[in-house]
Order: C-alpha cells, then structure tokens, then sequence
C-alpha cells in the first residue's frame, strides 16, 4: 500500500533542504562549501524504511537534487539509489539509536555519492586534486549538521511497527 504521509514528508524535507542548502548555507558558508542535507535524509530512509518505497523516496531525492543542481539527469538519482541498497543491507548491523553514528554513517555515505556521482559524470568532468579537499569538507560538514536532519525527521517521520518494515517480515 503506497503511504502518501510518508512521501509527502520525504518530499517536503527534501525541497526544504535543497532550497536550504543551495540559499542560506552557499551564502553563508565561507569558500562555496556546502554540506548535502538530502544524503541525511537518504541515510534516516535506509535505516528506517527498508522497502521498495525506500528505494523509490531515495531515487526521488537523486532527482530532486538531479533537477536543482541543472546538470545532468540522473547522476545523483543513481548514485542514492546505490547507496540506499549498500546501508539497507547493513541497516539491520548498525546500532541507530546514536548520533554519533548516524553521523558518522552520513558522512561515509556522502563520500560514497559524491564519488558515484563523479565516477558517472566523469567523461564530462576534468579531475583536480582540490576536488578531494571539496569532498571531505563538504561530508563532514553534512555530519555536522545531519543530528538536526535526523532529529526533525524522526518527529515528523510516521514510523512502521518495526524499523526495517515489512522486508523484515520476509527475512
């Protein structure tokens, strides 16, 4: 049964956060650095909504950010489907309840989209070695701010009887 509360929400926080992100943060934030607030988002669906709408919200935010970002369609709604698939399958390994590693998995998460992400654009891309230096700036500046993505979506989030939903059922 397709949950529109939880769509709605999703796709609420994640307009939310790109107009966040590419409004106040790029204006605010010193040399262009800006943390991905939707890989916050795509981390709290892997761990918390492992089924196929999962994996639809996270291609849905991929092309959200595909779409504000005016480059090319598809390469970050790949990139988020992966990533959801690789923490869904760790999802039920990974202790939730902490901040510390909620962050700590947005962070290795960012470093993993953003590298999928350059690995598909990279024949329209020439490499530089401050691109590395942009990376994990900017992961880390996503884990910085991902407790209060985490924290706001958890309260508006509809939560299943279980954490991995009806998958575990399966399992």
């Amino acid at each position: 049964m397709i949950n529109i509360k939880k769509i709605s929400i999703i796709l609420i926080f994640g307009l939310v956060s790109i107009l966040i992100q590419g409004t106040i943060f790029r204006s605010l934030l010193p040399f262009g650095y800006v943390p991905n607030l939707l890989c916050a988002l795509l981390v709290f669906l892997s761990l918390f909504e492992v089924t196929i709408l999962g994996v639809f919200l996270a291609g849905l935010l991929g092309l959200l950010l595909d779409l504000f970002t005016s480059q090319l369609l598809g390469p970050w709604f790949g990139a988020y489907v992966f990533v959801f698939i690789i923490l869904s399958i760790f999802a039920q390994r990974v202790y939730v309840g902490s901040i510390l590693t909620f962050s700590i998995v947005v962070a290795l998460s960012s470093v993993l989209s953003a590298l999928i992400y350059l690995f598909m654009i990279l024949p329209y891309l020439e490499i530089s070695t401050s691109l590395i230096t942009v990376l994990i700036v900017e992961s880390f500046l996503t884990a910085l701010f991902s407790p209060i993505i985490y924290w706001i979506i958890k309260l508006a989030y509809p939560r299943n009887q279980d954490r991995y939903g009806s998958l575990s059922k399966v399992l």
